[in-house]
């Protein structure tokens, strides 16, 4: 899959790296359907997610002028609809 802007949000601080933009509805259906898929195939009985790294910059990166802190609020609302919606 091509890494898009709205699906990966990228940020200028990390060179290559990318975040996940859980803010945004196609990316957090592919990435619960994927984990959803490999928990049941392998098996799987505990699954924890480490976000070890700062996402500010991620988030303010493309955020549009006058609407601050929508990026980060997306995110978090697409991340618990992540776990919601993982099986």
């Amino acid at each position: 899959m091509a890494i898009e802007p709205r699906i990966a949000v990228t940020s200028t601080f990390a060179g290559t790296g990318k975040c996940l933009n859980f803010g945004h509805p196609e990316a957090r259906r592919w990435v619960t359907d994927c984990m959803s898929e490999r928990i049941t195939t392998l098996g799987v009985d505990v699954f924890r997610h480490d976000c070890n790294f700062g996402l500010a910059r991620f988030w303010t990166h493309a955020e549009p002028p006058g609407r601050r802190g929508m990026n980060e609020i997306r995110y978090v609302e697409g991340l618990y609809a992540f776990w919601d919606e993982l099986r």
